[in-house]
């Protein structure tokens, strides 16, 4: 049985870059956004300004993230946001092989209406990646089955072909891109289970009631409700969800609505008292509270400095 006392302890450092951007003239990454990458193993440490989906579709290998690690085999999907440490080493380098994604930022503000509408789209992006990134110990990533892996992988064989022309199928690339990150974060969270959660899978109970707060944010949100939509008792709801994220369910809603805010502020066509009840808060003087508490500066004041970073992460 392969464990991970037989994969090295850490990963060293990529030699080429610490950080690869997409734009980058010298590594050419928009001339491969879908690719198969299946031998120059092992993929040393690094991180991208972009998100990758990499889907393992032949072996055995360790993934690695941040300073943890997991084994991984065939049809295990891995979502790699911007800004994080990842790499691979393969249990036999003739026999694995990855599917890699590229998606670029535009692409989520492009099909930002579409992407709100996809269920769990948001925990499958985000949400489990910080699992992986913070607990060793969870493991709730998806892997797809067989039956999935038939339907799947000549996708992505589409996705590699359309990668080659991208210049004359950019649209019809980011459609099937779109659908695909759309199916999988269906199958992470239903697909296999018959629309029901299994209760005794606490971190996707919990995943789940985190996709809850991203969809209702707007609306009051109790910690008894979470906790029953995660099938737990609140003393428990709290524990486990402390253990994945060393933060408190309400303190974790109170950043996705102060997310929310900061990213309508760069626009001007809400007001700030518009802004505060859309996202969840009681008034503007609430949201002000909160808000300052974490950027230094009330809404008004951030609002007039225009900051355009991006928050990837809550």
């Amino acid at each position: 049985m392969i464990t991970l006392n037989d994969f090295p302890l850490k990963l060293a450092d990529h030699q080429k870059a610490a950080v690869f951007y997409l734009d980058d003239a010298k590594f050419q990454l928009r001339n491969q956004m879908a690719y198969y990458h299946s031998d120059d193993f092992p993929i040393p440490m690094h991180k991208h300004d972009f998100f990758e989906l990499n889907i393992i579709v032949q072996g055995i290998g360790c993934h690695y993230i941040e300073g943890n690690r997991f084994i991984v085999k065939c049809g295990d999907t891995l979502m790699i946001p911007p800004n994080v440490r990842h790499g691979y080493v393969p249990y036999d380098d003739k026999n694995f092989s990855i599917f890699h994604l590229l998606v670029d930022k535009q692409f989520f503000i492009d099909y930002s209406k579409d992407i709100e509408t996809i269920p769990y789209m948001e925990a499958f992006l985000n949400i489990e990646p910080m699992v992986r990134i913070n607990n060793e110990e969870r493991v709730c990533f998806l892997n797809l089955n067989e039956q999935r892996r038939k339907r799947i992988f000549p996708f992505l064989s589409n996705l590699v072909h359309l990668a080659k022309k991208q210049e004359q199928c950019v649209k019809t690339f980011n459609f099937y891109t779109l659908g695909l990150m759309g199916e999988l974060a269906y199958y992470m969270f239903e697909g296999n289970r018959g629309g029901v959660l299994d209760r005794d899978n606490i971190s996707l109970n919990i995943l789940k009631s985190i996709d809850y707060m991203n969809t209702h944010f707007q609306e009051e949100i109790t910690l008894n409700e979470l906790a029953h939509f995660a099938h737990m008792s609140r003393s428990e709801y709290c524990l486990e969800f402390k253990k994945l994220f060393n933060d408190t369910p309400i303190h974790f809603l109170m950043n996705i609505r102060l997310n929310k805010a900061e990213k309508l502020l760069r626009d001007d066509n809400l007001s700030i008292t518009e802004i505060s009840l859309e996202c969840g808060f009681f008034d503007n003087s609430h949201m002000t509270r909160y808000f300052r508490q974490k950027y230094n500066m009330s809404p008004r004041e951030y609002r007039k400095k225009k900051y355009k970073y991006s928050n990837w992460f809550l």
